[in-house]
């Protein structure tokens, strides 16, 4: 029996979920700072990346929905650009 994410009420984009995540995903990355072990700095690193693409989908999903503004748009793609440009000259 396959379960799909659609229907389930822990996948739903909501500010508590989002908040969850980020702070899932600091543990990881300050995890994946600490670790000497190759093999858990790569799975902690894998699982950030995971719930940092999940918390950024949910931020924006829930600022295109709560947004009534028509500036609401143009404060996505803002924050898309600066996240994008931030973690293209970090590395």
């Amino acid at each position: 029996m396959v379960v799909s994410c659609w229907k389930a009420p822990a996948c739903k984009a909501n500010a508590r979920n989002a908040a969850i995540c980020s702070i899932l995903w600091c543990l990881a990355i300050g995890g994946f700072a600490a670790s000497t072990n190759y093999v858990l700095a790569s799975r902690l690193l894998f699982c950030a990346g995971l719930l940092n693409l999940t918390f950024l989908s949910m931020a924006q999903t829930l600022r295109a929905t709560t947004g009534t503004d028509p500036t609401t748009r143009r404060l996505i793609g803002l924050f898309n650009m600066s996240n994008n440009g931030l973690r293209a000259s970090a590395a």
